[in-house]
């Protein structure tokens, strides 16, 4: 019975410390000094992180627009925010 005992012990000890199952390598390469990350179709999930982004749209400027026309927000640059985030020409 020790002997059986010892055989699993051993047994247990060199599947702990054998090769560990891979996860996916992430393609990376340098471009002119930059590193550059590989994207496929799936995106790479890395443990414990949140993996998706979601993006909502809160507020729009449309500079052709009709009425953004009429109160002289036709160029991105022709305007200004104020602290209480209202426009000024």
């Amino acid at each position: 019975m020790n002997k059986l005992v010892y055989l699993i012990l051993i047994l247990s000890i060199f599947m702990s410390c054998g090769p560990k199952q891979e996860q996916e390598k992430i393609e990376m390469v340098f471009e002119d000094g930059v590193e550059v990350v590989i994207n496929h179709l799936e995106p790479y999930k890395i443990k414990d992180q949140p993996s998706s982004l979601h993006l909502e749209k809160e507020f729009a400027i449309d500079t052709e627009s009709d009425e953004m026309a009429e109160i002289g927000l036709v160029g991105m640059s022709n305007f200004n925010i104020d602290s209480n985030e209202n426009f000024l020409k």
